[in-house]
């Protein structure tokens, strides 16, 4: 037998003396400290509970400026891509459309592009709004597509593509009126694939034009903002 394995016995049967005399909770402390051995028990009271909504900090004002130089600025069009992707919920609709509303104020009309995004309390038009969250999270895929940006691709547009052919085919837009309503031409408009041609600008300038058309309609049928969006079932977040 080795000396080490030797040495490594008789280590052994001193402990193992040490443990039946002393007890083995004296022995573990010499050589861990006392409240190192368990970990503190989790907090699980959170547990259920939405994580908070976290939005970039961004100028919402300055979204839809008409002078903007740069049509496809990566910074303004990420942020649009952070809020349209936390709109997705309840509560992240709920915080999207505070903060537009606070940063259009009272009158929609007097930012329609900016307005519609802003709370309804008018649950029908918060449901058309959906739709116009589809329209900006393509803009926005189609602008960073353009600039390079990384993570966005012809097939992040054509998702986006497939939540609007939904949105027009199966959900509250499909109510809202035939393919010669605003809501028709809007969904022709955002089917368009030019950008599957090569052509992702034209894309680009005909979602704009269906987003403002939209946007003059919820203008129309909601003309004021509201603190929070209304639920057809009440609820809130």
């Amino acid at each position: 037998m080795s000396r080490i394995a030797i040495f490594a016995a008789v280590a052994g049967l001193f402990l193992l003396t040490r443990c039946y005399t002393e007890g083995a909770p004296a022995i573990v402390d010499q050589f861990i400290p006392s409240g190192a051995v368990a970990a503190p028990a989790p907090d699980v009271s959170t547990i259920g509970t939405p994580a908070a909504t976290a939005l970039p900090e961004t100028d919402l004002t300055t979204w839809f400026a008409a002078d903007a130089t740069d049509p496809y600025a990566p910074t303004t069009w990420s942020a649009v891509s952070a809020y349209m992707a936390e709109a997705g919920t309840r509560a992240g609709w709920s915080e999207v459309c505070k903060q537009a509303s606070d940063a259009a104020g009272g009158d929609r009309a007097a930012n329609p592009a900016l307005g519609a995004i802003a709370c309804s309390d008018d649950p029908s038009v918060t449901l058309v709004q959906r739709f116009a969250v589809g329209l900006l999270a393509m803009r926005a895929e189609v602008a960073l597509f353009i600039r390079a940006v990384p993570g966005h691709s012809i097939p992040g547009i054509s998702g986006r593509q497939g939540e609007l052919r939904v949105m027009c085919g199966f959900e509250a837009v499909a109510s809202q009126g035939g393919a010669d309503s605003v809501y028709g031409q809007a969904c022709a408009s955002a089917m368009e694939t030019a950008y599957l041609a090569g052509d992702p600008a034209a894309t680009f300038i005909t979602l704009a034009t269906a987003y403002d058309a939209i946007a003059a309609e919820i203008a129309t049928r909601s003309p004021k903002t509201a603190p929070e969006p209304a639920w057809f079932d009440g609820g809130k977040d």
